[in-house]
């Protein structure tokens, strides 16, 4: 019933409208100049999903922390690891 949004629109409605404020100009309207660095490409370019059962699950996380690695770094290193392994063989 008397919500204030419509008190404020019967105050208002017998004043005068109000011109558009000017705006100040911008200080650096100039043409954006392109980024100085650039974002380096991903090293690493796409999932894989891996199944674990859940006892090998827990080793890996344990050996993970252990490095003070990640789940994902730790795997990327032991898979890393085997393929070196079978270039020297």
């Amino acid at each position: 019933m008397g919500r204030k949004k419509d008190k404020r629109k019967a105050e208002h409605k017998g004043a005068a409208a109000e011109p558009p404020r000017p705006t100040a100009p911008r200080v650096n309207a100039g043409p954006r100049r392109p980024p100085t660095t650039t974002r380096p490409a991903p090293r690493l370019t796409s999932m894989v999903p891996v199944r674990f059962e859940p006892a090998m699950l827990d080793e890996v996380k344990q050996h993970a922390s252990a490095d003070g690695r990640s789940v994902s770094a730790w795997i990327r290193r032991a898979v890393e690891r085997e393929l070196r392994r079978d270039v020297d063989a």
